[in-house]
């Protein structure tokens, strides 16, 4: 509706594009900015905090393609802020957390905002059908 009222001014037409796309789902700016690269890159849309139980209990990855058993993390700094705890614990809680889905048979990706900023284009390219290549991985948020 706000669209509407602002019909002709400039930007509207990509705030609406971006109304139409941006799911509430993302929980955070990276993984609405991943999403938008993904689709962009025409591969395969995402399941986004899909939950899969484990023995160490249930995990909500940022983008999944269950079909495919693959699995796209967006790795922001803020995670390594020790806002959710120190850094190290971070990390290694992250890396028992990616064993036990490796080992349940799940590929583990990442991406950051350098490669969905600075390289979108090469962060992802039209898949063939049944396959999916989400963006690669380097770091910093």
């Amino acid at each position: 509706m706000f669209c509407r009222t602002l019909a002709g001014q400039r930007g509207v037409r990509r705030a609406r594009f971006v109304l139409s796309v941006a799911d509430p789902r993302a929980e955070s700016a990276g993984e609405t900015l991943t999403g938008l690269v993904i689709l962009r890159a025409g591969l395969p849309l995402p399941e986004l905090q899909h939950e899969i139980r484990t023995v160490r209990g249930t995990f909500r990855p940022d983008f999944a393609w269950p079909a495919a058993r693959v699995l796209l993390e967006f790795d922001g700094a803020v995670k390594y802020s020790g806002r959710y705890g120190a850094a190290p614990e971070v990390v290694v809680a992250e890396r028992q957390r990616e064993k036990e889905l490796t080992n349940l048979g799940w590929r583990v990706l990442r991406t950051d905002w350098t490669t969905v900023t600075r390289r979108p284009r090469g962060a992802g390219r039209p898949a063939a059908p049944g396959t999916v290549r989400p963006p690669p991985a380097v770091g910093r948020e």
